[in-house]
């Protein structure tokens, strides 16, 4: 066996710590590229869900909304048909169906087209389109059994309505 020098053992060593450095240094980089990459993972998965949440919250207030929407209409247009001029001025199915249910409804309706896009503007049209045919029943003073036709109609677009959106979330 031959002894190493003076100056091989230095080179030894200064080879051996560069190594050591090298290795510290690689591990450090790959630990500071990786750990921004998980972090913005968790919060991309964070950020869908509650997105997921969001939209699932306005399809839950439509479904409430629009089915006290129908029930008031239901209750507002049968006493039309059954009460006379002065009577349906004061009837309190008629003032909640022409102000805050309308109001809510419509704003409710309004929330899905703004949180689902372009995606249910058709339905959400076919949905006013029907409202308005309802609007129409009652300034009409129409047939009990017209109106009913229109009201469930409304009712069943509305509820397709709901579906659909659910169906975006993969929800339903």
């Amino acid at each position: 066996m031959s002894e190493f020098n003076e100056t091989e053992k230095t080179k030894f060593w200064w080879e051996t710590s560069r190594t050591i450095v090298l290795g510290v240094a690689a591990f450090a980089v790959t630990w500071l590229m990786v750990k921004p990459s998980e972090r913005h993972t968790e919060y991309s998965a964070f950020l869908e869900k509650t997105r997921v949440e969001m939209r699932r919250s306005v399809v839950d207030d439509f479904c409430k909304t629009s089915y006290a929407y129908t029930d008031i209409t239901y209750k507002a247009l049968r006493a039309k048909n059954e009460a006379t001029g002065a009577d349906i001025k004061t009837n309190s199915n008629v003032i909640a169906w022409m102000g805050i249910m309308t109001e809510a409804y419509d704003s409710d309706r309004n929330r899905l087209l703004v949180y689902f896009g372009d995606d249910l503007e058709p339905q959400i049209k076919e949905a006013k389109d029907q409202w308005d045919k309802l609007k129409v029943d009652f300034d009409k003073n129409v047939p009990k059994e017209r109106w009913e036709v229109d009201r469930q109609r409304l009712k069943d677009i509305n509820n397709n309505l709901a579906r659909l959106a659910l169906k975006k979330l993969d929800l339903y």
